[in-house]
């Protein structure tokens, strides 16, 4: 819960714990949720990577899935994830991404808590620090590659109109735009990111998605 169990300091150790299972000079991809916490987070994330010496790139505001399919395409070492997936609108969480797009293993999310519990006392001189380098390329990026993998002209052919509940999270960027490039009529609810989940809160049960 932000404030209570995550808090900024909290968060600096389990970055720094990230950074510290890292060979000097990765590269991560940093990426976040649409919660009113994530942004700040995540910025406060790499920052703290950069200052212990690794190459973040900021891809920003996405869905997990995009996500997770961007890391692998950008050459990350790891992704860090800023989110709480369905979970209650004060959740947050830290969530690592291996070079491969999925999940790290369990043995490296040990190595990361015990290095987050048992911190060295200093972290890279000025001459080491790394960097943040922001990219806008990834929502495109995560479309095109589902367009590439399915029959777009037999979809637009059809000519749906197809009703959208963006559940006012990290898919408005790229669902929509994904469904106008496949030819449908779209017709979104809760279609602006809001992080108080305004519209229902976000985990899709017949009661939250009732509209729809």
């Amino acid at each position: 819960v932000v404030g209570t169990t995550l808090t900024p300091g909290f968060a600096l150790r389990v970055a720094r714990g990230i950074a510290t299972t890292l060979p000097a000079g990765s590269r991560v991809a940093l990426g976040w949720d649409g919660r009113t916490s994530s942004p700040a987070l995540a910025r406060l994330v790499g920052a703290t990577l950069a200052l212990c010496g690794h190459r973040v790139l900021d891809l920003g505001l996405l869905a997990t899935p995009a996500f997770q399919y961007s890391v692998p395409r950008t050459g990350a070492d790891l992704g860090v994830m800023i989110t709480a997936s369905h979970n209650p609108r004060d959740f947050n969480g830290i969530k690592c991404i291996a070079s491969d797009g999925l999940e790290i293993p369990r043995s490296w999310e040990e190595a990361i808590e015990e290095a987050a519990v048992h911190l060295p006392a200093s972290t890279p001189g000025y001459d080491q620090i790394g960097s943040i380098e922001v990219s806008t390329e990834a929502a495109g990026r995560y479309i095109e590659g589902i367009l590439e993998r399915v029959d777009a002209e037999a979809i637009r052919k059809r000519r749906f109109t197809v009703v959208l509940d963006c559940g006012n999270g990290a898919s408005i960027p790229t669902s929509p735009e994904l469904l106008r490039r496949l030819g449908c009529r779209v017709v979104t609810l809760n279609g602006h990111v809001d992080g108080t989940f305004p519209g229902h809160l976000s985990e899709p049960t017949e009661a939250n998605v009732g509209d729809l």
